[in-house]
């Protein structure tokens, strides 16, 4: 039993000897290292294997062709070749060959981390080289070196991912110096969120605002977003090979005031990034081209600090009543004297205009004070006794409109009219309309009321009745009946109106009387109307005796007499009309007065020849102002063109259709 016991204890002791001697005897090199981790041979861990039947060794340095002994010294040797292994690995035959390994933490990466570099399988002592490359064929210099333990490895070298290496993968390679031991690891830059610089967070609508972007992938476009990527695209801007952007810009759109977002997203690499931004509020400001106007004069307007290209919505008093006109905005959000419209009559004190803007939404609004007419009158004469016929002078009335006169006037009575005429284009009058003095008239003051019929204004001419020493026979006046009526109203005028223009006689090149501006503008005058100067009562004066037994002296000398009363005076008073030129002196004689009887309208001159007509195509924003102003020169002749055009454009002047073929009559007509 003893001796069965020392020899089992003699063989532990035995065991253990060969242990310890096969633990302590240095690597022969015939040991493998397994990359099982899939940074090179895409394996699950790290073997390490050991042949158990090496068939020996070779030197790994052979000597040159010319067998020069110190070429061989300076040769270092690279160990032994090894012998492929053939193992089984989970089922799998697998050939296994010691060579050296590289392994990169981490291998995901972005530019400018650092990356860890571990090697094995090199030779000891030896130096290796560290390269970064983009394939393999690359031919760069090295990143840093390290120097090999003496196990075949290294550690601790680190590199950071250059800023100018794109996304998607690239090669960290390591080369043993005079040697071929080369190994190679892959690693990747990732995507991920590109980074965008404003050079500003906060701006307003319309302002252009700078930027620099990186990380975006190389020679891509990137469209830029607001808020959402579903809405349409506000911008785009390009990169780089090195997927960046040293200097872009990107205008801030319409939206929200408060806290916004421009969302950048590149075409190819589909790689999204998110700036915050904030909007602020747009305070536009609109200046007028008057603040204190008359109805029937243009306003034109200026503007500054709305959105850029936006249009611009007028209202007058109430924004939600139909918009008085449209204007468009330049692109720093400004416009000059544009959206002019004609002051309509029936405005009285002071109006508001609202200004907002149709994307932006951003309003103002400006005041201006409607004024009121204030018009004077004068008779033709200051004393008369009955039969004696009169006419009016009178100035500050608005342009063309038809002139009321009244007699009887008060708070309690509207009076008793007795004659009309129209003004002339500055809204004046010269010898307009005819009274005769009844017979009957009371002496003492008689008081005339001048109404105009648009702009309610009133002025008022007194004359003196003087007591006749004889008796007068007049016949009884009927009531009297204005013939004369207003036109259409003026359209609303897009643009800049510089006011109306006197009109003058073509064949004198003197200002032109109500009469005859009233025959150049048929729409504001029916054809079988008299002179507003003549009376339309069958009693009224009369323009020429009618008594057979005038002379013709008489009557030359009456028609060619251009005074409208004896009592007038050549400096005082602008020169009558031709029409009213041919009346016979302002206090008849009695025997003339016993013969009064109707007037007669004197027959139209022959009309000249006519020129030839042409025809205008209307444009989108046309109004018959702005035609009549590029064809004529002069926004005013806009009823001629009407007049023309009736059976075309209808009874309302302002509807005028895009395409519609008008006929434009000669200038001189």
């Amino acid at each position: 039993m003893k001796q069965r016991l020392i020899l089992i204890g003699a063989g532990l002791v035995l065991v253990i000897v060969v242990v310890r001697l096969v633990l302590a005897r240095p690597g022969t090199g015939d040991e493998v290292a397994v990359d099982t981790t899939g940074a090179s041979a895409q394996a699950g861990g790290l073997v390490r294997l050991t042949q158990g039947a090496a068939a020996g060794t070779q030197s790994a340095a052979a000597a040159p062709a010319g067998g020069t002994p110190g070429a061989t010294a300076a040769a270092r040797p690279s160990g032994p070749t090894p012998t492929p292994v053939v193992v089984q690995i989970q089922g799998t035959a697998v050939s296994i060959q010691a060579k050296p390994l590289l392994l990169l933490n981490p291998s995901t990466v972005r530019q400018g981390s650092s990356v860890g570099v571990t090697g094995s399988g090199f030779d000891p002592g030896a130096t290796v080289d560290i390269y970064v490359k983009q394939q393999v064929s690359d031919s760069v210099d090295p990143l840093t070196f390290v120097q090999v333990d003496k196990s075949g490895g290294f550690g601790g070298v680190t590199f950071a991912v250059p800023d100018s290496l794109p996304r998607g993968n690239f090669i960290v390679e390591a080369t043993q110096r005079e040697s071929g031991n080369i190994a190679r690891a892959t690693a990747v830059v990732a995507g991920g969120s590109p980074q965008v610089k404003l050079g500003t967070q906060a701006a307003k609508s319309g302002d252009t605002v700078q930027l620099s972007a990186a990380g975006f992938g190389p020679d891509e476009d990137v469209n830029v977003y607001w808020n959402d990527l579903s809405s349409d695209v506000i911008g785009t801007i390009h990169t780089d090979q090195s997927g960046g952007v040293r200097q872009g810009s990107v205008r801030v759109p319409f939206g929200a005031v408060g806290n916004n977002g421009f969302i950048f997203v590149g075409q190819k690499s589909q790689s999204p990034v998110t700036v915050p931004f904030q909007m602020l509020n747009l305070y536009p400001n609109v200046d007028l081209s008057s603040y204190a106007i008359k109805p029937d004069n243009v306003l034109s307007f200026s503007g500054k600090d709305f959105g850029p290209g936006e249009a611009v919505t007028v209202y007058l008093n109430n924004p939600d009543a139909p918009p008085l006109t449209t204007i468009q905005t330049d692109d720093s959000g400004g416009f000059t004297n544009s959206g002019g419209f004609l002051v309509p009559f029936g405005l009285k004190g002071k109006q508001t205009l609202i200004f907002m803007g149709k994307d932006s939404k951003a309003p103002t609004t400006a005041s201006f004070d409607t004024l009121p007419y204030t018009p004077s009158a004068q008779p033709s004469t200051y004393g008369g006794r009955p039969g004696t016929t009169l006419t009016f002078y009178a100035i500050g009335f608005a342009r063309n409109e038809i002139v009321h006169a009244l007699v009887g006037r008060t708070q309690d009575s509207a009076g008793q009219e007795v004659s009309c005429f129209r003004t002339d284009p500055q809204g004046n009058a010269a010898s307009g309309g005819s009274y005769v003095v009844p017979g009957d008239a009371t002496p003492g003051q008689l008081v005339f009321s001048l109404i105009g019929s648009r702009s309610d204004a009133v002025a008022t001419a007194a004359l003196e009745v003087i007591a006749s020493d004889v008796p007068v026979q007049v016949p009884p006046q009927a009531a009297f009946a204005c013939d004369l009526t207003d036109g259409p109203d003026v359209p609303q005028v897009v643009g800049v109106v510089e006011g109306p223009p006197a009109l003058t006689d073509a064949s004198t090149g003197e200002l032109a009387t109500a009469a005859q501006q009233t025959a150049a503008q048929p729409a504001r005058q029916p054809a079988v109307s008299v002179s507003p100067v003549a009376a339309s009562s069958p009693v009224a004066a009369p323009k020429a005796s009618a008594t057979p037994k005038a002379s013709a002296t008489a009557e030359a000398k009456a028609s060619a007499t251009p005074k409208a009363s004896p009592t007038a005076k050549p400096s005082a008073t602008p020169k009558a009309s031709p029409t009213i030129a041919a009346k016979t002196s302002a206090t008849p004689k009695p025997n003339q007065t016993a013969n009064v009887v109707a007037p007669a309208a004197s027959p139209a001159p022959p009309p000249p020849a006519a020129a030839a007509s042409q025809t205008y195509t209307v444009r989108d924003g046309d109004t018959l102002p702005s035609i009549a102003n590029e064809l004529y020169g002069d926004a005013n002749r806009w009823t001629a063109i009407y007049d023309a055009n009736r059976a075309t454009i209808g009874n309302d002047p302002n509807l005028i259709q895009i395409g519609e073929q008008l006929t434009i009559p000669p200038k001189e007509a």
